[in-house]
């Protein structure tokens, strides 16, 4: 897409991804439980949480 620096774009979307996944991983910890104990449906719910977050 013109006018757009792909790395620059790239860069973004890697750091949304980190921030997010931080997320899960300090929702998980702050719970008491280990990622074992999550069905990819409940992962994706704490995931949502963090995007509504604005994450």
């Amino acid at each position: 897409i013109k006018g757009i620096d792909p790395e620059a774009a790239l860069q973004r979307s890697n750091d949304k991804f980190l921030r997010r996944f931080n997320y899960i991983e300090e929702e998980i910890k702050s719970r008491g439980d280990r990622w074992e104990d999550y069905r990819l449906e409940e992962l994706d719910a704490i995931w949502d949480e963090a995007k509504g977050q604005g994450l």
